[in-house]
C-alpha cells in the first residue's frame, strides 16, 4: 500500500467523526510520514510504524469520543479510581496493557491533576519510572527544577489574552520517556468549553500511543505568559527540553545527558550536576553556571552571547548512571563555548579542554585551568587573563585587538590577524606570537624559546626572560628594554631597533632599512652583539667583549665602555668611528668610502688593523704619533700591532679623533 492508498483510506473512515478531530488526526499522520521521509524510510515501513487503521478507528468510536469530550478530570482519588475499573488510559502510563494492569505493573497513581483554577495555571503530577523526559514549547517558556518526591509535577500557566483558544498542554509517554509541551492549536480548532471554568480533555490514540490534550486551563489575569515549569525526581537519566520562541531555564539537577534548546530565547543553567549538557540558541543568550563535575558541556548561540561561568569539567562520572566503555573513552572533559554572532565569556572553569569562539562577537576566558584551551574570534577582540594549561593555549583573532595577561603553559600559540596583540607576565616553554595588521607588546614573559613576529606593526619588548628567541617585524620598529637571554634574534625589514639593558650571552641585530641602537647605561649588558643593517646607522654604546656591527650604507659608532675582547666593524658607505680601552684581542675597522676613527684606551696587547678606503683614518693613541699622506701605518710586532691604511685619504696617528 502506498503512502496517498493510506492517507485516503485514513480520510475515509474519519468521515463519520467531527470535522476539528478528522482534520487533526490526518495532520498528526501527514507529520508522520513527513518525519520517516527526511529518516529515508519507505512507504511500507512508515506505514507498518502506524499500524491498522481499523484498529485506531475501534478506539475512536464515537460513544467513546463523545464520553472523553465531556470528561472532567476528577480529583486523584476518583481518577484512581477510574483506572482500576479499566475506565481508560491515563496519562504517565505506558501504552502497552489496559490501565489497570499499567498502574499494578509501576505502581503508579497515574497523572493527577492538583488544581485548574482561573488564574491561568494548572497543575499536573505523574509518578512513574522513566528514563528520559522531553519537553517542547514551541512559543512558551519552559522552567526545570528537581521535584520533592518521585513523581513530575507540572505546571501550565497560559496567561495570555485569547491563549485558551490558541494552544494546549499536551502529554504522553512512550517506550520509558515522558513527553510535554505546549503546543498551538490547529488552524480552525476551536476551544471546547462546558460550564464556564471546567477543565476539559481529551484523549485518542495516534500512531499507537496515547496522547492527551488539556485545554481551557483559566482566563488570562495580570500579565501575559506561557509556561511549562516542571519538577524533575531523581533518577532520571536524560532531560530534553526545546522551545521555538521562548527561554529555557534548567535549575539543580543532576542528569547524565542534558539537551537544552531555544530557537529565539535565552536558555540558562545553573547549578547542574551532569555528565554530558550540550545547549543551543538561535537567537537567544546562553548561560551556564555553577556546573559540576561533567564530562562534556557544549554551549553554543547562532546570534546570542555565551556565557560560562564557575564550571567543573574534571570527574570521570558526575552522575552515577550506568556508562559503557566507548562513552567513558570519548568523554574528554571538553568544555566548548560558541557563538556566531555574540560574545563568548568563560571564567572560573576546570577541565581537559577549553574551546570557546565566536564569528562576528568578543571572547574572553578568565580564571581557566585546562590542560588544552584554544580561543578564537573572527571578527572580535580576544582575551585571556590568569590561565593555566600543562599542554596548549591557543589564542587568535582574525579582525580585532587580542590581549593576554598572567598565563601559564607548555605550548602557547598566538595570533591576531588585523588588530593589535599584548600579552603580558606569560610562562611557556615553547611559543609562537604573531600581529599580522597590528602593534605586538609583550611584557613580563618567561619561556625557553619561541618566535614571534609583527608583520606590519611595530614591537615592543619589555622584561622577557628566554634562551633563544627569535622576533621579527617587516615595517614597524623594535623597542626593547630589559632582556635577559642566551641567544636573541631580532630584525626589522623597514624600521628602526632601539634597545637597552640586555643582558645575556648573544644578540644579534638586524635592521634592512633603518637605524640600530642599543644603550646599556646600568652596566647590564651581553656578552656579545652582531648588528647588520642595509640603509641606516649603528649606534652603540655598551660595555659587551665582542662587537660585530656591519653596514652597506650607512655610519656606526660603537662606544666600547667595557674592555672588548673583539671589535669589528665594517661599512661600505659610510663613517666608522669607535673607542675602546683595555687590551682587545683584536680590532678591525673597515669602510670603503668614508672616514675611520678609533680612540684608543691602553697601547699594550692590542692588534688594531685600520683600512679606510677612500677616506682618511685618524687613530687616537696616546704615546704614538704619526702623520701619513694616502699610505699606510704599522707600529710594533706580536701582542701590539696596530695597522692602518687608506687607498684615497690621509692616515692620522694620535691626531683629531673626534
Amino acid at each position: 500500500m502506498t503512502k496517498s492508498e493510506y492517507m485516503q483510506r485514513l480520510q475515509e473512515k474519519l468521515d463519520s467523526f467531527g470535522k476539528e478531530l478528522s482534520e487533526e488526526i490526518l495532520e498528526d499522520y501527514r507529520q508522520h510520514f513527513a518525519e520517516g521521509e527526511l529518516q529515508g524510510r519507505t512507504d511500507e515501513e512508515i506505514i507498518e510504524e502506524l499500524g491498522n487503521i481499523e484498529d485506531m478507528i475501534r478506539e475512536l468510536s464515537e460513544s467513546e469520543l463523545k464520553a472523553n469530550m465531556g470528561y472532567r478530570l476528577p480529583d486523584p482519588e476518583g481518577l484512581v479510581q477510574a483506572v482500576r475499573q479499566g475506565a481508560g488510559r491515563v496519562p504517565g502510563m505506558q501504552t502497552a496493557g489496559t490501565a489497570a494492569e499499567e498502574a499494578d505493573r509501576y505502581g503508579q497513581e497515574g497523572a493527577q491533576q492538583e488544581s485548574a483554577g482561573t488564574d491561568g495555571c494548572s497543575h499536573f503530577s505523574y509518578s512513574g519510572r522513566y528514563d528520559k523526559i522531553v519537553l517542547e514549547g514551541e512559543e512558551a517558556d519552559i522552567y526545570v527544577r528537581p521535584s520533592e518526591d518521585d513523581s513530575i509535577h507540572v505546571e501550565y500557566i497560559n496567561r495570555l489574552k485569547n491563549g485558551q483558544a490558541k494552544y494546549e498542554y499536551c502529554q504522553r509517554d512512550e517506550n520509558g520517556v515522558f513527553y510535554a509541551g505546549i503546543k498551538r492549536r490547529q488552524r480552525g480548532q476551536e476551544c471546547w468549553t462546558g460550564i464556564e471554568g471546567d477543565e476539559k480533555s481529551w484523549r485518542v490514540k495516534l500512531f499507537g500511543r496515547t496522547v492527551v490534550s488539556y485545554r481551557n486551563v483559566g482566563d488570562s489575569v495580570n500579565s501575559q505568559m506561557l509556561a511549562l515549569c516542571v519538577s524533575v525526581p531523581k533518577g532520571v537519566p536524560e532531560l530534553t527540553a526545546n522551545v521555538s520562541s521562548g527561554d529555557v531555564q534548567v535549575y539543580d539537577l543532576a542528569q547524565k545527558s542534558m539537551l537544552l534548546g531555544s530557537s529565539s530565547g535565552d536558555v540558562k543553567v545553573e547549578k547542574v550536576v551532569a555528565d554530558t549538557v550540550k545547549i543551543h540558541s538561535s537567537s537567544g543568550d546562553v548561560f551556564v553556571g555553577e556546573t559540576k563535575c561533567c564530562s562534556r558541556l557544549d554551549a553554543s548561540a547562532s546570534s546570542g552571547d555565551v556565557k560560562i561561568q564557575g564550571v567543573v569539567l574534571k570527574e570521570e562520572k558526575a552522575v552515577g548512571f550506568a556508562q559503557n566503555e566507548q562513552e567513558e573513552r570519548d568523554g574528554g572533559r571538553e568544555l566548548i563555548a560558541k557563538s556566531s554572532s555574540g560574545d563568548v565569556s568563560v571564567q572560573s572553569v576546570t577541565a581537559e579542554k577549553v574551546n570557546a569562539a565566536s564569528s562576528s562577537g568578543d571572547v574572553d576566558i578568565q580564571n581557566v585551568t585546562a590542560t588544552n584551551v584554544g580561543i578564537r574570534s573572527s571578527s572580535g577582540d580576544v582575551s585571556a587573563s590568569n590561565v593555566k594549561c600543562s599542554g596548549e593555549l591557543a589564542l587568535e583573532s582574525f579582525s580585532g585587538d587580542l590581549a593576554v595577561a598572567c598565563v601559564e603553559a607548555e605550548a602557547f600559540t598566538v595570533r591576531s590577524s588585523g588588530g593589535d596583540l599584548a600579552v603580558f607576565s606569560a610562562v611557556f616553554n615553547a611559543g609562537s606570537i604573531q600581529a599580522s595588521r597590528g602593534d605586538l607588546a609583550l611584557a613580563k614573559m618567561k619561556f625557553t624559546s619561541g618566535v614571534f613576529k609583527a608583520d606590519s606593526g611595530d614591537m615592543a619588548l619589555s622584561e622577557l626572560q628566554f634562551d633563544t628567541g627569535e622576533f621579527v617585524t617587516r615595517q614597524g620598529d623594535i623597542a626593547i628594554s630589559s632582556l635577559e637571554f642566551k641567544a636573541g634574534s631580532f630584525t626589522t625589514h623597514s624600521g628602526d631597533i632601539a634597545c637597552e639593558n640586555l643582558s645575556g650571552d648573544f644578540g644579534a641585530f638586524n635592521a634592512e632599512n633603518g637605524d640600530i641602537i642599543l644603550r646599556d647605561p646600568n652596566g647590564r649588558c651581553c656578552r656579545g652583539y652582531q648588528c647588520v643593517i642595509g640603509d641606516g646607522d649603528i649606534s652603540i654604546e655598551s660595555s659587551a667583549e665582542i662587537y660585530e656591527c656591519r653596514s652597506r650604507s650607512g655610519d656606526i659608532s660603537v662606544h666600547a665602555a667595557g674592555a672588548p675582547r673583539k671589535l669589528t666593524i665594517e661599512a661600505s658607505s659610510g663613517d666608522i668611528s669607535a673607542s675602546a680601552k683595555g687590551t682587545p684581542e683584536s680590532v678591525s675597522l673597515q669602510s670603503k668610502s668614508g672616514d675611520v676613527r678609533l680612540k684608543l684606551g691602553e697601547t699594550e696587547g692590542m692588534d688594531v688593523e685600520i683600512d679606510a678606503g677612500n677616506g682618511d683614518a685618524y687613530i687616537k693613541w696616546d704615546g704614538h704619533k704619526d702623520s701619513v699622506k694616502k699610505g699606510s701605518y704599522t707600529y710594533g710586532t706580536g701582542a701590539c700591532k696596530v695597522k692602518a691604511s687608506s687607498r684615497g685619504g690621509d692616515v692620522v696617528v694620535s691626531g683629531y679623533c673626534g
